[in-house]
């Protein structure tokens, strides 16, 4: 509109004086010369553009909300219940959805004694000889007791310390025995619950830092023997009955299993090896 204007003056002498010194004779002329419907032209199309400009910003303003009136519905919408629908601010649309269901996770099953990982450092010490003594206790079962005096039956035991690393006492702990020869062929069907020193029932409590000492023979009238306890459930109760095995005279060593109260072995088995050529003399095999 501005250039259509300009067009306009410049077409009277006057004002065409007024551009040749401003700028050269040569646009003077060009503008003073040019068709007579340059500078209407130029001052409508100035006129469209304007309008123009003016109603798109008048619809920009229409279809923007307030930044007041935003904030209020979205706080309104957040403290509703949330039962479905949508909203719209803008380019930006807003859906809302029922609550999900919140997915129930069942309690774990309850875990055997027997699946919790031992904690029990039981360790296999010893074998050696000694003399032991039967005797009975307050209930008058039989109970084999460790004696010095030379008078006692020569037994050979193998001694079990419960070292205090975890601080667990290893309770109803049995025994099981297994015979070879000096081939490594297995003898007989194997022994279970061997018999304890100090206990009168076919296993026995060995707390932190102590030390239980399972018999392994017995050396009697020139025979060798090995005792053991056998538990049997009855109407009155459990039923222990005692007893003793002929140790083969071609035995060389002994496997020795420790289990705890739900059978589970509190350490890998231990090998004890056997000379009979003097009497009775043992040995622990070392660990491989």
């Amino acid at each position: 509109m501005v250039l259509g204007a300009f067009d306009w003056t410049c077409r009277f002498d006057a004002m065409r004086d007024f551009v040749a010194r401003a700028s050269t004779n040569n646009v003077a002329t060009f503008v003073h010369d040019s068709s007579w419907w340059v500078a209407p032209a130029l001052i409508v199309i100035g006129i469209v553009l304007l309008l123009w400009d003016r109603s798109g910003r008048l619809g920009l303003e229409e279809a923007e909300p307030s930044t007041s009136s935003s904030k209020a519905a979205v706080k309104d919408r957040a403290n509703a219940t949330a039962t479905g629908g949508s909203a719209t601010i803008g380019d930006i649309n807003i859906y809302t959805h029922p609550p999900q269901p919140v997915a129930t996770v069942s309690s774990p099953r309850p875990v055997s004694p027997s699946e919790v990982p031992l904690q029990i450092n039981v360790r296999c010490i010893s074998a050696r000889v000694t003399n032991i003594d039967l005797d009975m206790d307050s209930r008058g079962e039989p109970i084999i007791r460790e004696v010095n005096s030379s008078t006692g039956t020569m037994a050979a035991v193998a001694s079990f310390r419960n070292v205090s690393t975890n601080g667990v006492n290893a309770e109803n702990v049995t025994a099981h025995l297994r015979l070879y020869d000096s081939g490594g062929k297995e003898l007989l069907t194997g022994i279970s619950r061997l018999c304890w020193l100090d206990s009168s029932f076919d296993m026995t409590d060995i707390n932190v830092e102590e030390t239980g000492h399972v018999v392994l023979l017995v050396r009697k009238d020139r025979g060798l023997y090995i005792p053991w306890k056998r538990r049997s459930n009855t109407s009155a109760g459990d039923l222990l009955e005692n007893g003793m095995v002929d140790a083969p005279t071609n035995l060389a060593s002994m496997e020795i299993t420790i289990l705890s109260e739900w059978n589970r072995r509190l350490l890998p088995p231990r090998f004890v090896e056997v000379s009979l050529d003097n009497g009775l003399s043992v040995s622990l095999r070392p660990l491989t």
